[in-house]
């Protein structure tokens, strides 16, 4: 593969659609994802998360955490499916940027520290596709993923039904569009119905999979329980 560069207009939309980030500041929910894999580490930024959501819950505040971790993850498929590139995406790459002024929806972005991209573009991009979801999926959320359950208790089917949904939205909204190219169709088809369960982690089947089929959510978020809320979300299993 050889190293590309993104145009402006490419960079600004992942800024405003994606919430990619450049800058940086000392808010405490600012750190690097590598440092959550400790369990201390991860305890305490959840802690911290409780008193800005206000809610009491570990688990309630990891299902929000996956929920905005979820659209980082947007910022790699989105540079693979549209702009034909290879994001850096390892654990040890990536931050979470919280600003100074944020509110009790906690909208985080996201900062790399190596924002170099690779072409995906070729005869050999089915097998460089794969390589790209392994490092998303299995080196990165799964790991992520893993921690979070060992450390609260949350369920993982939850975790992989919150990304999900954010998956869905933006491969739909994707679909929508005019313009839309063979590569998009086929990421979206290959990611949630093709692809093995082991691109994902140590799944005899695709984590993804069972979610396509259902117009409501198969597990409950749990956010009626964050920020005062008391109503379950319309998809909701629970409603």
């Amino acid at each position: 593969m050889v190293e590309c560069v993104f145009k402006h207009d490419d960079i600004r939309l992942l800024e405003e659609n994606y919430r990619l980030t450049f800058e940086n500041n000392d808010c405490e929910l600012t750190t690097e994802i590598i440092s959550l894999l400790d369990k201390n580490n991860l305890i305490l930024y959840f802690e911290r998360l409780k008193d800005l959501t206000n809610t009491n819950s570990d688990k309630v505040v990891a299902s929000l955490f996956v929920k905005r971790y979820s659209f980082s993850v947007l910022i790699a498929l989105y540079s693979m499916s549209k702009l034909n590139s290879r994001l850096n995406f390892s654990i040890n790459n990536i931050s979470i940027v919280t600003s100074q002024n944020c509110d009790a929806n906690w909208i985080p972005s996201f900062k790399f520290k190596n924002i170099e991209f690779a072409n995906l573009e070729g005869s050999k991009r089915e097998f460089l596709r794969e390589e790209v979801l392994n490092d998303i999926f299995k080196e990165n959320v799964d790991v992520v993923f893993t921690h979070i359950n060992k450390s609260v208790g949350l369920s993982k089917s939850v975790m992989w039904e919150n990304l999900y949904v954010y998956i869905q939205w933006m491969y739909k909204n994707l679909i929508k569009t005019n313009d839309v190219s063979d590569e998009v169709l086929d990421d979206w088809n290959y990611i949630t119905k093709v692809a093995p369960g082991t691109l994902f982690g140590k799944y005899p089947e695709n984590p993804l999979s069972k979610f396509l089929l259902s117009e409501n959510r198969k597990t409950c978020c749990l956010a009626y329980l964050s920020n005062g809320k008391t109503k379950y979300c319309k998809k909701c299993p629970k409603s």
